[in-house]
């Protein structure tokens, strides 16, 4: 240990000794440390008290966690990768839908455009009128962009990068990249969002990426439902504790069967002709990696609700 490494240590054992808080002993501490070369060492420090012939003694336990960081990172990237290939998979299967959205506002152009020619051509040519539909030619162009900003976004490969974000502006972001396919089966969608709900920390791509995911699995199975039938799909959210977020996706389907039950988290297996199998199974891994849950409940001919916890983000005190 250097001379710059052991007086750090001490400082942060004097300082846990200044405190005077019993909830610091046996509590682990990540600190960083230093290589005899200079370099950084991620280090885990706890303190520890016994007793010797009624005298109380502090022990600092100090323990290198570089391999530990190092398999860590690597899981992280693993995820990062199998992520970014399933929201690949995911747009294709959306890929009707999002060709829906932005052929709207591009036919709303075309039509805007042909009026602009009419009127170009008419013998008193009210500018007002005309400025009024350049206007709605610039917004029908601007929400095509979105749309297509917002795919590039979505399948980029990225780094997992964490913001404070709204779970329930998340859920109606994602919902509405779905329109379309509620519209096209004839689906009921209700949302039961809970107000003032605290913000989470997470990777706004990857907690979309499980809605959609999950919205997408009711949708399938709602479509096996006869085309008459009631269908229906209800997104709810609420705080479970004082720590955590719940959102619960609903649906009315057929449900899962016993011997599904067993399966469907795991990798490769898929109800789906052309599915790969990795959508749950991911993101179970991107809720956990968010140090949450997802898990289901189902009855056969009852339908099936998935759900998953996120942390809230933690006050500074």
């Amino acid at each position: 240990m250097t001379p710059a490494q052991s007086k750090k240590q001490g400082h942060d054992l004097k300082s846990y000794l200044q405190a005077k808080v019993p909830n610091v002993i046996g509590l682990i501490r990540e600190i960083e440390g230093l290589r005899k070369d200079g370099s950084a060492v991620p280090l885990d420090i706890s303190l520890v008290e016994f007793s010797i012939d009624g005298a109380n003694y502090f022990t600092g336990i100090v323990r290198d966690v570089s391999l530990r960081k190092h398999q860590e990172q690597q899981e992280k990237e693993h995820l990062e990768e199998l992520a970014h290939v399933a929201r690949l998979c995911l747009i294709g299967e959306m890929g009707s839908g999002i060709a829906h959205e932005v052929n709207q506002p591009l036919t709303a152009i075309a039509n805007y455009s042909q009026a602009c020619l009419r009127f170009i051509g008419a013998k008193n040519l009210d500018l007002e009128e005309l400025g009024g539909i350049l206007f709605k030619i610039h917004q029908q162009a601007l929400k095509a962009g979105q749309i297509i900003h917002r795919m590039k976004d979505f399948v980029s490969p990225k780094k997992m990068y964490r913001i404070d974000t709204d779970i329930n502006t998340l859920i109606e972001d994602a919902v509405s990249l779905s329109a379309t396919d509620f519209k096209q089966n004839n689906i009921s969608l209700e949302l039961d969002l809970a107000k003032n709900l605290p913000d989470i920390n997470i990777d706004n791509v990857q907690i979309e990426q499980v809605i959609l995911n999950l919205i997408r699995n009711s949708i399938d199975a709602l479509m096996d439902l006869p085309q008459k039938s009631q269908r229906q799909m209800l997104i709810q959210t609420h705080m479970k504790n004082l720590k955590q977020i719940e959102v619960k996706v609903n649906d009315n389907g057929s449900g899962i069967d016993e011997a599904q039950k067993e399966k469907i988290l795991t990798p490769f297996f898929t109800t789906k002709p052309s599915g790969m199998g990795m959508g749950l199974s991911i993101s179970r891994s991107i809720i956990e990696a968010h140090e949450g849950d997802l898990s289901f409940s189902s009855n056969p001919e009852e339908g099936t609700t998935f759900y998953f916890t996120l942390p809230v983000k933690r006050k500074i005190k």
